[in-house]
């Protein structure tokens, strides 16, 4: 396994793991995927990551010059998922088996991490702008100094690689104050959004997502069928975005922010006893 000292800002320095593929090779199982297209999944825990992958080690922390690095130096249009959980430590991959036999076997390993200011939506805002706190202007969770009201979405990593030709696509969690500080409105520069709108982020059940405007709950007090668990809401439209791209000429830029393993909100850990509940047939080997 290959190691590579990156640059990261963001929550809990990790281990953070990235595979490169193409098409005809690692996903050829997947059907309809383009052999000329290049292939990314960066997992990361609330981190702004690099793209120092050895096809793209060039491209540097500043996330206005991603686009360009992708289009430019690829050779070929590439594909971009970044993978994002929230408040998982290195430890937590001991009990993910699947995790590490999806990408620590066929990715590169990185060893190596920098965290300029510790904090949720401020490190969000630094991965959306390859910027510092104190640059984009978001320096905590909440007003008046932090939280989304403080975002500039109109200067940030979706509304560039737009420029250039990227279908955009966010689902799961994305700032603090989404739908609560700032209207739950699809920001600008996403090509589809499937995003969790505050209060409700912080429940497995009974959520809100804002589905490319319109606001769908998902569950209710007492209504928590399997197939509504949050986590697993968001696969299956991350699933669906992943199979039209693979068909479509348009390159692919997509965040998928799930919020376990992070707490839920505190009345539903008051209710439940737990920190954060599982999916019901969750099994050790099912991530």
């Amino acid at each position: 396994m290959l190691h590579l000292p990156i640059r990261m800002l963001g929550l809990w320095p990790a281990i953070l793991f990235a595979v490169l593929v193409r098409a005809d090779e690692y996903v050829a199982a997947e059907p309809g995927m383009p052999a000329n297209r290049c292939w990314a999944v960066l997992i990361g825990i609330n981190e702004y990551l690099d793209p120092a992958i050895p096809r793209l080690q060039y491209c540097v922390s500043d996330a206005r010059l991603m686009a360009r690095c992708l289009t430019e130096k690829c050779g070929y249009a590439s594909e971009r998922i970044l993978l994002m959980t929230d408040d998982q430590t290195v430890d937590d991959l001991a009990a993910m088996p699947a995790t590490r036999r999806a990408f620590v076997r066929h990715g590169v390993r990185f060893a190596d991490s920098t965290v300029s200011y510790p904090v949720c939506c401020t490190s969000r805002a630094s991965f959306l702008t390859g910027r510092y706190a104190h640059n984009h202007g978001v320096m905590g969770l909440y007003l008046p100094t932090g939280g989304y009201a403080r975002f500039n979405d109109l200067d940030a990593l979706p509304v560039w690689l737009q420029r250039v030709g990227y279908r955009t696509v966010h689902l799961g969690k994305y700032m603090n104050g989404y739908g609560s500080d700032r209207p739950a409105i699809v920001p600008p520069g996403w090509s589809e959004w499937y995003t969790a709108v505050d209060p409700t982020t912080y429940r497995m059940w009974n959520y809100t997502l804002n589905v490319n405007g319109e606001l769908i709950t998902y569950g209710g007090p007492g209504e928590e069928p399997e197939r509504l668990y949050q986590t697993d809401v968001l696969r299956d439209f991350a699933l669906d975005a992943i199979r039209r791209a693979a068909g479509d000429p348009q390159p692919l830029f997509m965040t998928l922010s799930f919020l376990a393993p992070h707490h839920e909100e505190g009345p539903v850990r008051a209710r439940t006893g737990v920190t954060v509940r599982p999916a019901r047939s969750a099994s050790a080997n099912a991530c």
